[in-house]
């Protein structure tokens, strides 16, 4: 390629950018946090709380982190219950903005598209089947990747709720959720 080439390339996936920070204000409107809660008591308890926080990069690309803390305890496996914990990073692409407008409705709801890494901190005696009595202690750290569709109504000016359904495309085979998983939470 020749570098004249390479510079057309390089300004065609930078105009983006450029074209977006012409028009943004602060950096600081650009920040949103949010997360979602599950809860499950019965048989099995599952108790899931998931801040997150990020950045819009450009209207409709955003990226952030996550934190996740859940409790689990399932009678079946032990009458003891174990406590989770991890990480993520994720990014959001916008696909249809305002899909009310297609809808003939005067709500602001985007589709968008969502990919997330995670990483959990699991226990070995609840996730690790050993022969061993040394390897049944401690913890270990299982990752999965996620990626699915969503949906987000806008509640004024920066807040909204969401609505995705992702789908775990790791094989570690150390998901406490089934495929497709339906997540719901909030942003403001």
């Amino acid at each position: 390629m020749k570098p004249f080439q390479k510079r057309k390339l390089v300004l065609f996936f930078l105009f983006p950018f450029i074209a977006f920070s012409q028009e943004e204000t602060r950096w600081q409107d650009r920040l949103f946090y949010g997360g979602n809660f599950a809860l499950n008591i019965g048989n099995i308890t599952f108790i899931e709380v998931s801040p997150l926080a990020g950045y819009r990069i450009i209207p409709r690309v955003s990226a952030g982190i996550g934190g996740k803390y859940i409790y689990y305890r399932n009678p079946y496996w032990s009458n003891e219950g174990t406590h989770i914990y991890g990480s993520s990073l994720f990014a959001t692409v916008v696909v249809i903005k305002k899909a009310g407008d297609f809808l003939h409705s005067e709500s602001a709801i985007n589709v968008f598209l969502h990919a997330e890494e995670e990483f959990l901190s699991l226990e070995k005696r609840f996730f690790k089947s050993s022969s061993s009595l040394n390897e049944i202690t401690g913890r270990f750290v299982a990752t999965n990747f996620w990626i699915g569709p969503g949906i987000k109504q806008r509640i004024g000016s920066r807040g909204g709720i969401y609505l995705m359904a992702l789908w775990n495309l790791s094989s570690s085979g150390y998901s406490l959720y089934a495929n497709p998983s339906i997540r719901a939470g909030f942003i403001f």
